[in-house]
């Protein structure tokens, strides 16, 4: 019998040793980066954070190609931007315009937004080792919204949690790193005034105030 539950697939480094134009059609993903319109008004922006990446799939001649070349030349990895190490990545000037604009629509439309991507973009939540290349710019542009709540990523196999402003940041700890013949997983249930996370096994579960 097939699943009535929908699942939103989010893109990692890991997951592009299968070339793009296959990986994205069989997860069955609108695109690479997408929303979708949750029940009770609220939105989840799903971002790529691999598409600006020495690992990204596209070319170097690419537009986005070169616009990783850039960025990485401009922020060489140093004690100054870990962030910048290979196996991170970021998202490029039209992926961060989309972004801008979904953030305008659901303040129009006055919907609470859940922001998922692979590499963290909020300071603390995660080593600084493994944030998104430029996750200053994206935390900032985050918290300008009134109604961003709650960025979930993974990356970090420890996991981790930070709050800046109204906006709270998980990173949800890897099965990779469970012991053997344990669960990993999360359930999150969101109320008016609170995002439960229900954690099993190695998964940390927290109560989060909205």
């Amino acid at each position: 019998m097939a699943s009535t539950t929908a699942f939103y697939h989010v893109l990692g480094n890991h997951c592009l040793r299968i070339p793009r134009d296959r990986l994205i059609p069989a997860l069955r993903m609108p695109a690479s980066y997408y929303s979708k319109q949750l029940p009770q008004k609220w939105r989840l922006i799903v971002l790529d954070t691999t598409e600006m990446s020495g690992h990204s799939g596209f070319s170097q001649e690419s537009d986005i190609g070169q616009e990783a070349a850039a960025f990485k030349a401009q922020h060489p990895l140093s004690p100054a931007e870990p962030q910048m190490a290979d196996w991170n990545g970021g998202i490029g000037a039209r992926q961060l315009a989309w972004l801008r604009e979904q953030l305008a629509s659901a303040c129009q439309s006055q919907e609470r937004i859940i922001v998922a991507c692979h590499h963290q973009i909020g300071k603390g939540a995660a080593r600084d080792t493994h944030l998104a290349w430029n996750w200053e710019l994206l935390q900032q542009v985050l918290l300008e919204s009134p109604w961003v709540r709650l960025v979930l990523s993974g990356h970090d196999h420890m996991g981790g949690y930070a709050q800046h402003g109204h906006v709270h940041f998980v990173t949800v700890e890897a099965m990779l790193e469970a012991p053997p013949n344990t669960d990993a997983y999360a359930i999150i249930e969101v109320t008016q005034d609170c995002i439960n996370i229900q954690g099993a096994g190695s998964v940390t579960s927290r109560k989060l105030s909205l």
